[in-house]
């Protein structure tokens, strides 16, 4: 398993897609104006960001549609320092057998603005849900969301692993 490059037509910046997204014009420590805001911004190698402008005691999510089936095993993610970054996160696969999406990992998040990489029991799937229960200060700014799996060929589609809990192993708690 590697590091999967990203794909544009994973998210969508629309409400069925994710809880919220508010979307400002900001200058780039690069150089020019970007707009900061906007779920498609996850998935940039650029100095963007997923910024929610909501409430802090609102839940928030996104759901990564990978259209294909993808084994995954790690997920990283990056805050970005000093905005409100993720506290009580969730990781899901939506089991496509019985509809019904499955935790497949949680965790406590920091506010550092570091990369947090966590890693869990392989899971299959094509859909996948980033869910914060609660953030550190108000609204979300999330800054990257990488994944590490592969693509699945056709003949494993039908073998997909799924629990109805998260394992206890699984849990990660810093």
């Amino acid at each position: 398993m590697q590091w999967l490059e990203a794909k544009s037509s994973w998210l969508q910046n629309i409400d069925e897609h994710r809880s919220a997204a508010y979307e400002s014009e900001t200058f780039s420590r690069y150089g020019g104006y970007e707009r900061n805001g906007p779920v498609n911004n996850l998935l940039k190698d650029d100095d963007s960001m997923w910024n929610t402008g909501t409430e802090p005691d609102e839940e928030h999510w996104v759901l990564i549609d990978m259209k294909d089936i993808h084994e995954l095993d790690g997920i990283l993610i990056r805050s970005v320092p000093g905005a409100p970054a993720p506290k009580d996160c969730r990781f899901q696969a939506l089991d496509e057998r019985t509809d019904v999406w499955r935790d497949v990992v949680a965790w406590y998040g920091d506010d550092t603005g570091n990369k947090k990489e966590i890693n869990f029991t392989p899971r299959r799937s094509s859909k996948w849900k980033l869910i914060i229960s609660s953030t550190f200060g108000e609204a979300l700014c999330i800054h990257h969301l990488r994944f590490h799996g592969r693509i699945l060929g056709l003949d494993n589609i039908l073998n997909a692993q799924y629990s109805a809990e998260v394992p206890i192993e699984a849990i990660i708690h810093t």
